[in-house]
């Protein structure tokens, strides 16, 4: 992932959060406090549709510079279509999907499980030889709903794998190591909480949801995406921090110096070409 981007993306992303709660004010329209104002703008897209620039650019780059015949949806710079993709037991929109070698949907119905006789927009055959890629974030209530997020992350690829076990999926979340505080919000001020997010935990748990191997693509570990990035991030540093090696969390005292899982491979530096990598090694053995 281009980290310079990533960096000014992010840069753009505090400022108009941190814009937002000191003028109570969201799209030009008064909200009664910051807190309000910061809930609007969460719930938008002017949070996160700046990552899905960010992974689309990355994508896109690296296909180019592999030569490689692509599409991905939606294109670069628009926040549309989005591609729906049907798993075993229901559909979902997904927030980037890469096509290959002038694949293009090819409608159908579908003729089995408990969908059977629905119309699948994309058809089996194409989306089984496709990247998807979520692009998430939470900027509040870090840790509330951790189980809930376990839940999806396991429900989403489990779906998809049962009907497609070849596709290749990807997933990339934006986290603050240090959340904003919500109490001064109220007040149209900026604060940040005096305790970092269980950055250990977050790492050991998506580490277990990533890393799939290519050659896993019949009935193993359906429930991992390929590769995942964690996008740990420092909003109180300008431009923000975006952290990229365990060595740079343990000198920042984010992590203990114990600490064994290698952030490397969750972290947002080689996603892209880590996903495509995955996906080709797959691909060329299925044929």
């Amino acid at each position: 992932m281009d980290i310079s981007l990533l960096r000014s993306e992010l840069d753009d992303i505090k400022q108009g959060l941190e814009r937002t709660i000191r003028t109570a004010t969201f799209r030009d329209k008064p909200r009664s406090d910051g807190l309000k104002a910061k809930e609007s703008f969460i719930r938008s897209h002017e949070l996160i549709m700046p990552i899905h620039e960010v992974v689309k650019t990355s994508l896109r780059d690296e296909l180019k510079e592999r030569n490689l015949s692509f599409q991905i949806h939606p294109p670069v710079g628009e926040t549309s279509p989005e591609l729906k993709f049907f798993g075993y037991l229901k559909s979902k929109k997904q927030d980037i999907s890469v096509l290959f070698d002038g694949d293009s949907p090819v409608p159908e119905k579908i003729n089995e499980g408990p969908l059977e006789g629905v119309k699948d927009p994309v058809g089996k055959d194409v989306s089984r030889r496709s990247i998807v890629i979520g692009v998430r974030s939470q900027m509040s209530s870090v840790g509330k709903n951790f189980d809930t997020l376990m839940e999806r992350l396991f429900a989403e690829t489990l779906n998809l794998r049962l009907r497609l076990t070849s596709l290749t999926m990807g997933e990339v979340y934006l986290l603050p190591v240090v959340p904003y505080k919500s109490e001064p919000m109220k007040e149209n001020k900026v604060r940040w909480k005096d305790e970092t997010i269980k950055i250990e935990t977050f790492l050991r748990t998506f580490s277990a949801f990533s890393g799939r191997s290519p050659n896993d693509y019949e009935d193993k570990e359906e429930y991992m995406y390929e590769r995942s990035a964690l996008l740990l991030t420092d909003f109180r540093h300008s431009p923000p921090k975006v952290y990229k090696t365990t060595k740079e969390l343990k000198q920042d005292n984010l992590v203990s110096d114990s600490f064994e899982i290698q952030y490397e491979n969750l972290s947002p530096k080689d996603f892209a070409s880590d996903i495509i990598d995955k996906h080709l090694k797959r691909h060329d053995q299925l044929g």
